[in-house]
């Protein structure tokens, strides 16, 4: 099915055409019915810009009320929740995982580089772990971002190569001492979540079993 814009492109062309023609011969007839002409022409493309804007609307409302229940209930739930994590300052983990499915998307559809860097404490004592977190909140671009997986820290970084990003795995090792941080690069190492993540490396609890722990406590 043709989108709505080019249905209307092409109901209107020939009334476009013919009314071009119309004012062409009018024009060549007299002033009187040229001014008829330009009148008519007005009141078409007055209309066709009403039924364009009656369409568009109409598609926006069919595009909001085919989505299911559940996914109407997830919206919801998601909204619901904060976006940052209160202890650590970070995004919280579904937050960070839907940006970051988000900016794979778009360096997919605009062969952008995407990198993202995975940052573990060698020795995970509370203070080694709150510089590490400390660091990737206040130590990045405006356009990156980092989220607490747990045990883990997730940087992501648009539009930046393995090579650039080696800036910022320095910095962080600089100010960090005994951190190890992982590198990978959209597509060259892989074209999902996971793999950028390198998730197979470590492990975490997943987000939705610590929710459970924290409601049983």
């Amino acid at each position: 099915m043709q989108p709505p814009e080019k249905l209307v492109v092409v109901a209107l062309a020939p009334v476009v055409v013919l009314g071009i023609i119309a004012v062409a011969i009018a024009s060549a007839l007299g002033s009187g019915i040229l001014a008829f002409a330009l009148g008519s022409c007005a009141i078409v493309c007055a209309a066709g810009a009403a039924w364009r804007a009656t369409v568009m609307e109409r598609t926006r409302m069919e595009a909001r009320t085919e989505r299911t229940p559940a996914q109407v209930a997830s919206v919801r739930v998601d909204r619901r929740r904060p976006t940052f994590d209160r202890e650590t300052g970070l995004l919280a983990e579904w937050y960070f995982r839907l940006r970051f499915e988000e900016e794979i998307a778009r360096a997919k559809r605009y062969g952008h580089a995407l990198a993202g860097l995975t940052i573990k404490v060698s020795a995970p004592t509370a203070d080694a772990i709150e510089t590490a977190r400390l660091a990737a909140r206040a130590y990045l671009r405006q356009v990156d971002f980092a989220g607490d997986l747990g045990g883990v820290i997730g940087i992501c970084l648009p539009d930046t190569s393995r090579e650039a990003s080696q800036v910022v795995v320095d910095r962080l090792q600089e100010l960090v001492p005994g951190i190890e941080v992982t590198t990978r690069e959209y597509p060259g190492d892989g074209e999902t979540l996971s793999a950028l993540l390198n998730e197979q490396s470590w492990h975490t609890t997943p987000e939705s079993a610590r929710l459970d722990e924290q409601s049983a406590a």
